[in-house]
């Protein structure tokens, strides 16, 4: 666990506004950017809340993993973009989810990740890497159990007759 969120935050594997060689936000389309800038953002907005302590998140270290010019600019632009500007506040260069509960729960609905003592819609699967772990274990390999989710998905479709 960690001990401070300037732990956290230098853990690129944690933060899903970055540009590597594996996942970028070269790949994600304009939505995925913006749910992407809300999860990063509500990270220091949540420590602050649970741990009662004010965090150093500013610009700069939102910016961390996007060493592209052009890839920064595509994040500026898109987090003052209209559906989730009104989530957003800024206080000297420390960008912060607005700290209101309604505010709050919107940004955790809109990023589908909730922390405690927030609501989640109705029909949202949860799950734990433990039970991810043994679901995989199960099927042999994580590509044979994405096999089987999406033929499941496939035969579950209203209308479908057809066993798959």
């Amino acid at each position: 666990m960690f001990t401070s969120f300037a732990m956290y935050a230098q853990d690129e594997d944690l933060r899903e506004v970055k540009s590597g060689e594996i996942f970028s936000i070269q790949n994600m389309s304009d939505r995925e950017l913006r749910e992407a800038i809300i999860q990063d953002i509500l990270s220091p907005t949540m420590w602050e809340i649970e741990k009662n302590e004010t965090v150093d998140f500013d610009m700069v270290e939102f910016l961390r993993f996007v060493p592209n010019t052009g890839d920064r600019q595509r994040v500026m632009h898109m987090m003052w973009h209209e559906e989730i500007s009104g989530l957003i506040e800024g206080k000297d260069g420390q960008p912060r989810i607005k700290k209101d509960r309604a505010s709050m729960q919107a940004a955790m609905d809109y990023c589908g990740v909730w922390g405690r003592g927030f609501d989640m819609p109705e029909g949202v699967l949860v799950t734990d890497h433990e039970v991810t772990d043994d679901t995989i274990l199960t099927y042999g390999s994580i590509e044979n159990f994405v096999a089987a989710l999406a033929l499941d998905s496939a035969g579950n479709v209203p209308g479908n007759t057809t066993v798959h």
